[in-house]
């Protein structure tokens, strides 16, 4: 069931490309958030697609209620963006939740911060109820599904697919701030000459951060004979002595 549009938000029943596209057309000044809710099956086949950008708006894509047990299908999503950055079916996005709605057969190729359904998503992302197959190719920071993305959601998704990328790369997401799963299968084949790669996320900065502070704390110890006040001052900060 779809919720009551308040104001600033609109609505939009996708029935085909053209409806989906109509995004690309929302007046930021009105609108801050958009609800695309996926009435049928949509095939993107022979259409030639850029990345959308979607800078400051919230972006919700839900399936319509279930068909005989199925979900609504996004089929054959393919954008090839060169090199450029933030590539996927979103360039950049604020927040974006996907629901309910399957991705098959997608093909995305793009430079660093690139995912199948968006290149960039400054806050957070939720991706509930989903199905994923496609390859994304990119540079790095990429993922099957998204680039970066601040706080990650993940819940009821099944994920296959291969990327590939030189380094920061995820089955899911390149380059998280942190990343919440439960009840999902991920099985994307990840591809990388780098160091930084994951079944879900390629680094994740909650995780990390402790690693690296852990070195710090271990090692700017021998600094503190060395270098100016002001460092030395930092590194009595971050280690405690």
């Amino acid at each position: 069931m779809i919720k009551k549009v308040k104001r600033g938000e609109k609505l939009i029943h996708v029935k085909s490309v053209e409806d989906f596209m109509k995004i690309s057309e929302i007046d930021r000044k009105v609108f801050h958030t958009v609800t695309l809710v996926i009435d049928n099956d949509i095939d993107f086949s022979n259409v030639k697609m850029s990345p959308i950008d979607a800078s400051g708006l919230n972006i919700v894509i839900r399936g319509a209620d279930k068909r005989e047990g199925r979900r609504q299908v996004l089929s054959n999503i393919t954008i090839d963006n060169g090199n450029n950055l933030e590539t996927g079916l979103f360039s950049k996005v604020r927040n974006l939740s996907v629901i309910n709605v399957n991705l098959a057969n997608a093909n995305i190729k793009g430079g660093s911060c690139t995912g199948t359904l968006a290149g960039s998503v400054i806050e957070n992302a939720i991706v509930k109820s989903c199905g994923f197959t496609g390859r994304v190719e990119a540079e790095a920071y990429s993922g099957a599904l998204f680039g970066t993305v601040q706080d990650l959601e993940i819940e009821d998704l099944i994920c296959l697919g291969s990327v590939k990328a030189k380094d920061f790369v995820g089955g899911v997401a390149g380059v998280v701030n942190s990343v919440k799963v439960s009840n999902s299968h991920i099985s994307t084949e990840v591809h990388s000459r780098g160091r930084s790669i994951g079944d879900i996320c390629g680094y994740n900065s909650e995780e990390q951060s402790k690693i690296i502070n852990d070195m710090l704390a271990r090692t700017m110890p021998y600094m503190l004979d060395k270098g100016t006040p002001e460092e030395q001052e930092l590194v009595r900060l971050i280690t405690g002595r």
